[in-house]
Formats: C-alpha cells, sequence, structure tokens
C-alpha cells in the first residue's frame, strides 16, 4: 500500500465578507430595521443585474449582537457580516469547493476518519489526474479574481460603499478581497512490512529486543489499520451503488446509465489496484460487472445469478428475491465489514 497522503487548503466563500459595526446608525432603536432592509434590498438588486439565471433568492446580511456594560452604561454593539460582491462570485467558490471533492472520490482513497476531516491516500499513478484538476480549479480561481477587481471599479461597488458611508455614519474602506488559490501538500507513503523491517534494523540496532519489538507491533498494527480503513472505504463506495442497483432491478436501466455505472466500479477497482489493495474487492466488482449487465438487459435469470454470486463472494446466503439479497448485500458493504473481506484481509495482510 503505498501513494501520497495529502494536505489541502480551499479557499471559502467567507474570504468575500467583510465586518461592520451599525452601532452608530442615527436613530438607532426606530430606524435600525428599515436601514437593514434598505440594504438588503440594495444587495439583491446587484444580485439580479449580474445573476446568470432569474430565479434568485434574496440576500441575507448577517447580524451579531453583543452587550458590554461599562460603570453604569450598558453598550449593546452590532455588527453586520456580508459580502459587498454577487452573490454570483460565492457561488462559483462552492462549485471549486464541490468539483475538488468529486475529484478527490476519483482519485484518492480515505485512510482514516475523524469528527471534522478525513486523511486521503494519492495513488502514486492517479497524482497526474488530481493535480490536472487542481490547475483546472486555480484557473478558474484566477478568473474571479479579475471578475473581482473588475467590480470593484464599478458604480455598483461604489453604492454599497456609499450607503455604508451615509446610512450607517462611518468611514469606510473594506479590506480588497484577495482568493487563494487551492494549495495542496503531498507527503510520500509507503506502508510494506518489508520496507518497516529493514526500517528498524537500521535505526534501532542497539536497542534492546523487547523495545524493538513493542516499537515493529505498533507499526505493524497501524498498517494493518491503515490498510483496513481504506478496504472499508471502498467497500462503502461498492455498497452505495449496489443500492442504487437495487432499486432499479425491477425498473429499466438505459445504456448509458449502465455504462455509467460500470465506469464507477471500474473506478473502485483502479484506485484499489493503485493503492496497492486491488486483490481485496476485484471478485466483488467483477461480480458487480455482472450484476450491472444482468439489470440492463432486463434478464431476470441472470439477475438472479448474479445476485448470488453478490451475496457468496460477500459471504452471504442469498435470498429467494434477488432485491432482498442486494439489500442485505448492501448493508453488509455500507454498515459493516463483509465476514469474506474480513476473512480475506486476514489470510492476505
Amino acid at each position: 500500500m503505498e501513494g501520497f497522503l495529502l494536505d489541502f487548503n480551499l479557499p471559502t466563500e467567507d474570504l468575500l465578507n467583510i465586518s461592520v459595526d451599525v452601532t452608530g446608525i442615527p436613530d438607532f432603536k426606530q430606524r435600525y430595521l428599515s436601514v437593514r432592509n434598505d440594504f438588503m434590498d440594495l444587495l439583491h438588486n446587484i444580485d439580479k443585474a449580474y445573476a446568470k439565471r432569474e430565479n434568485l433568492h434574496g440576500r441575507g446580511v448577517k447580524a451579531r449582537y453583543s452587550r458590554l456594560i461599562t460603570g453604569k452604561r450598558t453598550v449593546r454593539p452590532t455588527q453586520w457580516r456580508f459580502s459587498p460582491y454577487p452573490s454570483r462570485f460565492g457561488n462559483v467558490l462552492t462549485t471549486i469547493r464541490r468539483k475538488w471533492y468529486i475529484s478527490l472520490s476519483q482519485n484518492t482513497v480515505v485512510i482514516s476518519k475523524t469528527a471534522t476531516r478525513n486523511v486521503y491516500l494519492l495513488p502514486f499513478d492517479k497524482a497526474p489526474s488530481l493535480m490536472r484538476d487542481k490547475q483546472e480549479l486555480n484557473n478558474e480561481i484566477d478568473d474571479l479574481q479579475m471578475n473581482i477587481r473588475a467590480f470593484e471599479r464599478t458604480s455598483d461597488y461604489q453604492r454599497v460603499l456609499k450607503f455604508v458611508r451615509e446610512k450607517i455614519g462611518i468611514k469606510f474602506e473594506p479590506a480588497v478581497a484577495n482568493i487563494h488559490q487551492v494549495k495542496l501538500s503531498l507527503h510520500p507513503l509507503r506502508l510494506q512490512p518489508k520496507l518497516f523491517e529493514d526500517f528498524l534494523a537500521e535505526k534501532f540496532k542497539n536497542m534492546r529486543e523487547e523495545g524493538v519489538k513493542e516499537i515493529k507491533d505498533e507499526l505493524e498494527r497501524t498498517r494493518r489499520e491503515l490498510v483496513e480503513r481504506s478496504v472499508d472505504d471502498l467497500q462503502t463506495r461498492l455498497g452505495e451503488l449496489m443500492k442504487y442497483l437495487t432499486q432499479v432491478t425491477s425498473l429499466k436501466l438505459t445504456a448509458k446509465e449502465a455504462e455509467r455505472l460500470k465506469g464507477k466500479i471500474k473506478n473502485v477497482q483502479s484506485l484499489a489496484e493503485s493503492v496497492g489493495v486491488g486483490w481485496c474487492i476485484q471478485r466483488i466488482t467483477e461480480t458487480d460487472m455482472k450484476l450491472v449487465e444482468a439489470v440492463a438487459k432486463r434478464n431476470k435469470k441472470a439477475i438472479q445469478e448474479a445476485s448470488e454470486a453478490v451475496a457468496k463472494e460477500i459471504g452471504l446466503k442469498p435470498s429467494e428475491k434477488p432485491e432482498d439479497t442486494l439489500k442485505r448485500a448492501t448493508i453488509a458493504l455500507t454498515e459493516k465489514a463483509s465476514p469474506r473481506l474480513k476473512a480475506l484481509m486476514e489470510e492476505m495482510l
């Protein structure tokens, strides 16, 4: 198992936002809501002028309230956070993030998950594909940055600044929005037992045997965990495809849909082979391909045989109805470890 561990940083819509203290609005209690509504209308009209579609939602302004006590006086500062740019600019960044995660799903395997992030392993032979996608996204960011600069020279941008200065009554010079590119760091990783043994022999040759054994056992445990998690990730992806197949076994699967599903199955197998765990899911992907072909041809006998073959590869007893067999197979792949896969990994690791 080998590849690159990824560290990456994506630009977000918040880079377009600015904060303004609006506590100084004249006659604050009487005029606050009126001023806020007028400002949202102004932003919405700018969105309409720059939109690529007509059915727009209204634009909101996030308000943050706090309470400060100085002596006997209570002050309640209010801040607005908003983007002075058309919403379309923020949508570009949302789309860039979505495209990036699609590229990750096509080119990487998740080897660890926490509550806040995934750890991705990029196979060496998939690196050029991910780098091409990264460059394309950075080209889009460059175009966005040019559009931002162009907008800052328009009368619409000046209308936003003028509103804040006159209606809120503050001196206002917003910071220039700079959108950084997709940043990516690659860290080579190779998880091979022989490599660990050679490393230990060289680095700890003077250490007592018990200490070396403890380190070796810990490294081996880590290696096995990462392999198992990568297989779990690939198995879950197959389970998601299986769920879709379960839903369409009684419906017509078009030739185009069948080719799309086959492409996704091939991609999962290609990823597995690239990180060195192709042996673990190869039989499952082969039976999945036969199942797709059977469903596309509406061949009931072939569907029954393919669903039984899928169950056998996962380590399940087939049901009478192929739909029930596939439902159980989906659960086995997405919600718990497949018994057959677990046994295979124990044998091969």
